[in-house]
Parts: C-alpha cells; sequence; structure tokens
C-alpha cells in the first residue's frame, strides 16, 4: 500500500486506527474540580487502558490545562468562549459567584423592560459578526483536531441539560462535537449519560440529532432515558449505571468493631443565591439549619462527625452550617474536622474514613456508594433518589425540600442499625453493575475494531 493510500486509510474513519493506533477522545463538561466529573474521567481512562493498553486517549473539556494536567493526555477546549459556569461538569453545575448590583446606567435601564430589550438587542446585532467568525474559526480548529480521533465518547455525567447556559450551553456544545465528528469519519458513544432538566423545544431538538447521530447511547438511569424518549427514532437505547461506579480502587472494608460509626457529612449550595441556578432564599435557610440541627444531635449522642466538599462551591455552606450548630456543644466536643480534595484518589480517600455518609451532591452518593459505604442521601433531583433505587437504598432517600431533622434522624438510626447488611447489599448490586459497565467499555473498543483484552 502506497503512503497516499495509508493516508486515506488513516482518515477514512474506524479503520485508519490500524495505522495510528486506536485514538479515543474523552469529551465532557468538565474540568472544573467537580470531584464526580473527575471520577468518571479517571474512570474511563482507567478501564480503556486497561483493555487495550495501546489505546491512545485525549481529553476534550472545559479546562484543558487542568485536564492535561491531571490525566497527563492531550487535551482540547470544548468551547471558545469562557464557560459560564464554574463547574463544568453537568452534574450538579454551579455558575460562578453572582456579582453584586451595579448602579449607573444598567441599573437605570432595570426599571424600564422595553428599552432594556432594545438595548439589548442593539448590542446583540453590533457583536453578532464578530462572535459568528470567531466561532467559525473555532469550529474549524476543532475539526481538524476531530480528524485524528477514531471515537468520541461523550463520558457520563449530565450532558443534556439547559437550566444553565441555556440553549448555546450544554445542548449546542454536544451537538456540534457530535457534528464535528461524524463529518471527520469518527465514531461517537454516548456513555452512560444523564438528562434534565432541560426544557427548550430546541434544546430538545439539539439532543435528538446528538443522539441520531451516535453509534452507541446509553442512560445511567430510567428518568433521564424516559426524558429523551421522544428522541429516540426507534433507535436502542440501553441503561447502564453511572461511569464513576467502574472506578477502579482497593477496597476498605468499614471499621465494624463497636464503636459508634464515623458520619461524613457532604452539604452542597442548593438554592444559594450565591451560586445556584433557581436561588431561593428560605429554602437554602430551611435547608442548612436542618443539617445544622442534625450535626449537633450527631454531636450530642458521641458520634464522630466530620464535613467534607467534592467542589470548592461546598465549603461556603460547610461554613453556613457550621454556624448554626449549637456553641456549647461544640465547645464541649470540638468542632467537626473539615476535609476537602483536589483528585479524585483524595476524595476516595475521604470516603474510606468514614463509615456512613450523608450526602448531598449527586456523586457524593454515588461515590461513597462505589467505595462500599451507606448513604443517608438528601435528594435535590430524581437523579439521587433513582441512584438509591438502584442499589436497593431508597429507604435512606430524602428529599430536599421536605428535609426535617428528627425524620432525618430515625432513617440514620435506622441506617446504623443496618449498616452491615446494607454493605454486603451495596457490595452485591455494585459487582453486577461493574459487570454491566464492563460490557459497555467492550463495546466501545469494538467500535474502533480495536482488541479487547482481558
Amino acid at each position: 500500500m502506497s503512503a497516499h493510500d495509508l493516508e486515506m486509510d488513516r482518515m477514512s474513519g474506524p479503520r485508519r486506527a490500524a495505522v495510528a493506533g486506536y485514538h479515543i477522545g474523552d469529551f465532557g463538561h468538565y474540568g472544573h474540580h467537580n470531584m464526580g466529573d473527575e471520577a468518571i474521567t479517571q474512570a474511563v481512562i482507567q478501564n480503556l487502558r486497561r483493555r487495550c493498553p495501546s489505546v491512545r486517549l485525549s481529553g476534550f473539556s472545559m479546562n484543558p490545562e487542568d485536564t492535561s494536567r491531571r490525566y497527563g493526555m492531550p487535551a482540547y477546549p470544548i468551547r471558545r468562549l469562557k464557560p459560564r459556569t464554574s463547574e463544568g461538569g453537568g452534574d450538579e453545575a454551579t455558575p460562578g459567584m453572582r456579582q453584586p448590583r451595579v448602579g449607573g446606567l444598567r441599573a437605570y435601564l432595570k426599571r424600564f423592560a422595553a428599552l432594556r430589550l432594545i438595548v439589548r438587542a442593539m448590542r446583540f446585532a453590533v457583536q453578532l459578526p464578530a462572535e459568528l467568525w470567531r466561532e467559525a474559526r473555532f469550529l474549524a480548529d476543532s475539526y481538524r483536531v476531530a480528524r485524528e480521533v477514531d471515537c468520541f465518547i461523550i463520558a457520563g455525567s449530565n450532558q443534556f441539560l439547559d437550566n444553565y447556559g441555556g440553549v448555546w450551553g450544554f445542548p449546542y456544545t454536544v451537538l456540534k462535537w457530535t457534528v464535528l465528528a461524524r463529518c471527520a469519519g469518527a465514531r461517537v458513544a454516548f456513555l452512560s449519560v444523564g438528562a434534565g432538566p432541560i426544557d427548550s423545544l430546541w434544546s430538545r431538538i439539539m439532543a435528538r440529532v446528538s443522539l441520531l447521530l451516535a453509534d452507541y447511547a446509553s442512560f445511567r438511569d430510567a428518568g433521564s432515558r424516559r426524558l429523551l424518549e421522544w428522541a429516540g427514532g426507534g433507535r436502542e437505547w440501553h441503561v447502564c449505571p453511572d461511569l464513576a461506579q467502574s472506578l477502579q480502587l482497593e477496597a476498605q472494608a468499614a471499621r465494624d468493631d463497636g464503636r459508634a460509626p464515623t458520619v461524613a457529612i457532604n452539604p452542597m449550595p442548593v438554592y444559594d443565591r450565591r451560586i445556584w441556578y433557581q436561588a431561593d432564599d428560605a429554602r437554602y435557610e430551611h435547608y442548612v439549619a436542618q443539617l445544622s440541627l442534625f450535626a449537633s444531635r450527631l454531636l450530642r449522642e458521641r458520634f464522630p462527625v466530620f464535613f467534607f466538599s467534592t467542589h470548592p462551591s461546598d465549603d461556603q455552606v460547610i461554613d453556613d452550617v457550621l454556624a448554626g450548630i449549637d456553641e456549647q456543644l461544640v465547645f464541649a466536643n470540638g468542632a467537626p474536622a473539615r476535609k476537602s480534595s483536589q483528585t479524585v484518589d483524595e476524595v476516595m480517600s475521604v470516603f474510606a474514613s468514614a463509615d456512613l455518609v450523608v450526602a448531598t451532591r449527586y456523586h457524593g452518593a454515588v461515590l461513597a456508594l462505589r467505595a462500599g459505604r451507606p448513604v443517608l442521601a438528601l435528594c435535590y433531583y430524581r437523579k439521587t433518589r433513582e441512584v438509591l433505587q438502584a442499589m436497593q437504598q431508597e429507604a435512606y432517600a430524602v428529599d430536599v425540600d421536605e428535609l426535617d431533622h428528627e425524620d432525618l434522624w430515625r432513617r440514620f438510626e435506622l441506617l446504623v442499625s443496618r449498616r452491615s447488611k446494607e454493605a454486603d447489599a451495596i457490595r452485591r448490586i455494585t459487582e453486577a453493575a461493574n459487570a454491566r459497565l464492563d460490557e459497555q467499555y467492550d463495546t466501545v473498543l469494538r467500535l474502533v475494531n480495536a482488541p479487547v483484552g482481558a
């Protein structure tokens, strides 16, 4: 075969892997210190390299510098503009700190809705040509990168939502790269993705096109699949556990020596106007107050307790919860410890140091279960309850809007009394989940005709 023929074969799609190696792109809205999203990325890298050591991997993220540094692989931006979210990841995505109100013309225009719309339309019209030109250049650069990849994995997390960034945030970004990949001759696989909230018709249309262009698609829960089932076009969509459940780690049994279990609490800025997309002061204050009362009860009953974060925005919520704990209890027992993590390995060490976990973040619950730790989950969206249902742990799922420290304590006592039995159930179901995830990784490698090792 001539050099020209080899080059044409390399660019023709999945068969080009025979020349260039097996090059897979790991795509996601990650890269902003959300340890749940980073756990997904680390799990994908571990499992693909374990099966096919010769595979070449590249990252496609919101923060390619961070991604390249963490995983030692080339990384590229998925958006041209600076992202509007500080977490980046589709799960529990959080916008940056809200800016204080400003005076001057902007404050004046706020009084007149019609005038504000006119000014906004004029600004948009002036900026549109330059924005289109910059986006076209970004698309051209991205296409050149996509031509070197055999398969794009849209890896887990909540890739289909529009409550942050609207239609031109997550939906457009996923569609853009799906189209670029297919035009470049690469395969596309959506693996255990989440969906929702996604409300705009245009967002749903973009999701439909993205899914119909894919070679393989699976959702991490039945609720996500139902949300987008209308977009299926008769194609088969699978339900497969969250990719973070395939994270490779050394099992560490929870302590069971008769002493009170150590409790780890993971708050989250749900409804917090400094962070949350749907600010509600009353709901946030209720959430913080109930957590403070629960933590106070733990101290009163002499349970070892500490707080931990899986994203920097959790720390200010921990401050608020600690401020609400009974001062006399803090004086008598000392303030609860705090733990933060910069890497996935560090956050998994945090879970290993606990016996029971009280988690608000979705991946706080998922990773605790992966570590074999029973979870009392505070659910702000259906996805957390569904993951506990899949683990036969729904008795320990509590809706955030219905949070009551007395009810939380009753469920906690039940979990304490049954923690060995629940840990055994979690371990058994995790093994079955891992087998299904193994099959999914094998499917991805078969898309590029790569050999699948044991």
